[in-house]
């Protein structure tokens, strides 16, 4: 059964609240499996976890647009993911609609502006019944796609869970549930036979406490073979960081133009975990290096930053270092970004070096993380006019406490590898 997720803020809306319901019934009746949270969950349950699980498996979504919507930070966050989802897979079928007379105008004034690119569903003029603008949505579903091979955020959530499948006693799982701050209701959830891996997977995936997700790895490693636990450490590494602000690294659409970002954060690492999450960890969507400064100091620091520039993308694009660039071949299939550290640069300096790089690489990434404090944007230099400033949800102590603990991840399960080699070795 397909399953459609319903994305709304109707609790103070009698009209936006009777669409839901005709739309929610007639989805049914049609024979879909209607994800919604006012229904599914019962009342004063923590319902986040199983949101994170809908939005993680659904094939299908409405995102119902009325003003409550249009101000609610959760229908924002919501809609956020399942753009991100429809990047990878444009077939995921996402309809946004417009209820209570909310026009495509309001739509595109609000935080929800994303969704102004696809079709909306709207009744054929404004101050109509419930049932006309829940008839309208439902002319959109007679016939859905299955979720296809372009879903990487599920196949993300699939590779978590399959290494979660070596455990399978439920009081080994109640554990990793109870390390990851469920709810009792859901950590009984996670220990269901089939689908308690992958509900375990899709929380994983929506951690963004890292000392959280450092804890569920601690649980767990006592438990899971070197390998896969290896793997689930790579898997997760980037979960810290959040969906819907790491989106905004990807290209504008499957083809667009390269994308310049201004990364607004401090330490280079951090550019590494917003591709690893926007890409959902999957290394055949996009390459990456990275450049900077050495600790010692350069007499002509601009000039160094772009010689280092040229070393990493050149290598990264397997050329020699006396190639020219002219010679620079796109790989159509993966994204190549350069995270360009640019901390020790003034903002002018670190203009002209990314004007530089696009000269000669002009469909190249670059994830700019610049010298602080941000100057204001009117006062940006030619080479970043086209750049997005990217402010993380986070502040700097947030980002350094995040870094470290996924470096002491990382560290763990480095030494967990070389234990393991070195008792295998003969």
């Amino acid at each position: 059964m397909i399953k459609v997720f319903l994305s709304h803020s109707s609790k103070a809306d009698p009209h936006a609240r009777e669409v839901r319901e005709l739309v929610a019934h007639g989805l049914r009746r049609r024979g879909y499996d209607v994800l919604v949270d006012v229904e599914g969950l019962s009342e004063g349950e923590e319902w986040r976890a199983r949101v994170y699980h809908w939005l993680a498996e659904c094939e299908a979504a409405v995102v119902l647009v009325n003003r409550h919507a249009l101000e609610s930070e959760w229908v924002r966050k919501e809609a956020a993911l399942l753009m991100w989802r429809r990047f990878f897979n444009p077939a995921l079928h996402v309809v946004p609609a417009l209820v209570g007379g909310v026009t495509a105008r309001e739509l595109s004034a609000s935080g929800l502006r994303e969704l102004g690119a696809l079709q909306a569903a709207r009744p054929p003029c404004r101050g109509v019944a419930p049932a006309e603008e829940a008839a309208a949505v439902l002319a959109g579903f007679p016939e859905v796609p299955v979720r296809g091979n372009g879903d990487v955020v599920g196949e993300w959530v699939e590779n978590i869970a399959a290494q979660l499948r070596q455990v399978w006693t439920p009081e080994r799982l109640t554990k990793f549930g109870e390390a990851l701050d469920l709810p009792p209701d859901d950590v009984a959830r996670a220990t269901a036979p089939v689908a308690g891996h992958g509900f375990l997977a899709a929380q994983m995936l929506h951690t963004h406490e890292v000392a959280r997700l450092g804890r569920v790895i601690e649980t767990i490693r006592y438990h899971i073979d070197e390998v896969p636990l290896g793997h689930l450490v790579t898997l997760t590494l980037p979960v810290w960081v959040d969906a819907g602000s790491a989106r905004h690294v990807l290209p504008a659409g499957q083809g667009a133009h390269r994308r310049t970002v201004v990364l607004n954060v401090r330490n280079p690492d951090t550019g590494t975990y917003y591709l690893s999450r926007a890409y959902c960890v999957d290394s055949s969507k996009y390459l990456y290096t990275v450049a900077g400064l050495g600790s010692l100091g350069e007499e002509d620091e601009e000039t160094a930053l772009r010689a280092e520039c040229e070393r990493a993308v050149k290598h990264l694009l397997g050329m020699h270092q006396q190639d020219r660039w002219e010679d620079a071949v796109e790989e159509r299939e993966r994204s190549s970004y350069l995270i360009l550290d640019a901390r020790r640069l003034t903002l002018e300096q670190a203009g002209r070096v990314v004007s530089w790089m696009h000269d000669r690489v002009a469909w190249l990434h670059i994830l700019l993380i610049p010298p602080q404090p941000v100057a204001p944007r009117d006062q940006w230099p030619a080479g970043l006019r086209e750049a997005l400033l990217l402010e993380p949800p986070f502040g700097a102590d947030d980002e350094q406490l995040a870094v470290r603990e996924a470096r002491r991840m990382t560290e763990r399960r480095d030494a967990a590898r070389s234990a393991s080699a070195g008792w295998r070795r003969p």
